[in-house]
């Protein structure tokens, strides 16, 4: 297996969950799977969970692309956790960035497995992290979704997803888009319909 190291801002951080209103409960086997909205105490671990996602879109490419995809998410990865960043350190600016409780244009929801987050996405009016769009824009933009590498495969993407598009729908989506260079992230999107529009790496569903 290649050795992937995606550097970010953040120092080692272990946090508790505390329990929370729900959107959605559901059983799983012997999984109880949540989504609900994102709290502030979230942000370390949102934040790791989506770092390490990164490694997948390095991992899950050609052999020949890897240097350089290694080099993008890295740079990536550094950016949305700096001190500017819409993530920040260990998470610090997720909540002003995507929380709802600040922005009505955007939402961040994350999903817990028996209590523990393991993964978590948001969704904005309009293209662009801090970009204010006209609310006559019918367009939504999935950024950031991202589910822990040990509780996949337990359909906690499709959840996730459903509460997105559910809460795009409400604030007057007509079209869901999305990037990706992700290859195991899109044959997933493409699941949930959504259409390979251009090079390389743009996605849309029609609502």
């Amino acid at each position: 297996m290649d050795n992937i190291s995606i550097q970010n801002n953040n120092t080692n951080t272990n946090t508790n969950n505390a329990d929370n209103n729900t959107n959605i409960n559901s059983s799983n086997s012997n999984n109880i799977i949540e989504i609900r909205e994102y709290i502030d105490s979230d942000g370390p671990e949102v934040t790791k969970i989506w770092i390490s996602g990164l490694k997948q879109t390095v991992t899950s490419s050609w052999f020949i692309f890897r240097p350089l995809l290694n080099y993008m998410m890295n740079s990536l990865s550094i950016d949305v956790t700096s001190n500017d960043g819409d993530y920040g350190i260990n998470g610090i600016n997720i909540m002003k960035t995507w929380s709802n409780t600040y922005n009505e244009d955007r939402i961040i929801y994350v999903a817990t497995c028996n209590g523990i987050i393991c993964g978590s996405c948001c969704v904005k009016r309009g293209a662009g992290e801090n970009i204010i769009a006209s609310k006559n824009c019918t367009d939504y933009y999935i950024y950031r979704l991202s589910i822990d590498e040990n509780k996949q495969k337990l359909g906690i993407g499709l959840k996730i997803m459903n509460s997105i598009e559910d809460w795009s729908i409400k604030n007057g989506a007509k079209k869901m888009c999305l990037y990706t260079i992700n290859s195991i992230a899109a044959k997933f999107y493409m699941k949930l319909g959504y259409d390979y529009i251009t090079f390389p790496a743009f996605y849309t569903k029609k609502l």
